[in-house]
């Protein structure tokens, strides 16, 4: 006798383990974490056409790599990673694209070159709004993000509320916005 399988009651390394073999686990990590991955995004970005797209582009790329994947960190943290990296590689091709739109004023340089020195100036001036932020804030930030730490488990680790760990995040993100408004998507 078949038994059929309630997805949704599924912990998500459960999920981890059967999303290779069984579409529908797929399926409910897609349902689970789709509105995450909206809400992630519309942290750093404000355009909801962009986000829409850049979330898809994350949910396609783990069904086209679910067979061969295994999941170090939780799926839900993956998927934040993820987005992340891809808002943070939109925001560079974006800014390059904006700068040198053809190559007409360098004829002599290639988009590579352009992309190379627009990397570094972009990865510098992140180091340096880093460095700006007020120590606390820094540390959440880097769990967070670097680490991809829940904000309940920043919370535990440096001992201080849910709720300031989300002032810091918040603060954080205001001020990379601020600082890197000349890379904006939008």
């Amino acid at each position: 006798m078949l038994k059929l399988v309630n997805y949704k009651n599924l912990s998500d390394d459960d999920l981890a383990v059967i999303i290779s073999m069984e579409s529908k686990a797929f399926d409910e990590v897609y349902a689970r974490y789709y509105p995450v991955l909206t809400r992630v995004a519309y942290g750093m970005l404000n355009d909801t056409s962009a986000i829409e797209d850049l979330v898809q582009d994350v949910f396609i790329s783990l069904y086209n790599r679910r067979k061969h994947i295994t999941f170090k960190v939780s799926i839900k943290s993956y998927l934040c990673k993820a987005i992340r990296l891809k808002i943070f590689n939109e925001y560079r091709s974006k800014a390059v694209h904006l700068k040198y739109c053809k190559n007409d004023f360098f004829p002599n340089c290639s988009k590579n070159d352009f992309l190379s020195i627009e990397t570094k100036e972009l990865s510098m001036k992140i180091k340096n709004v880093y460095q700006k932020l007020p120590n606390k804030c820094r540390e959440v930030f880097y769990l967070s993000r670097q680490w991809g730490f829940s904000q309940k488990d920043i919370s535990q680790k440096l001992q201080i509320s849910v709720s300031t760990v989300e002032k810091h995040i918040g603060k954080a993100l205001r001020i990379f916005r601020e600082e890197l408004y000349e890379y904006s998507i939008n």
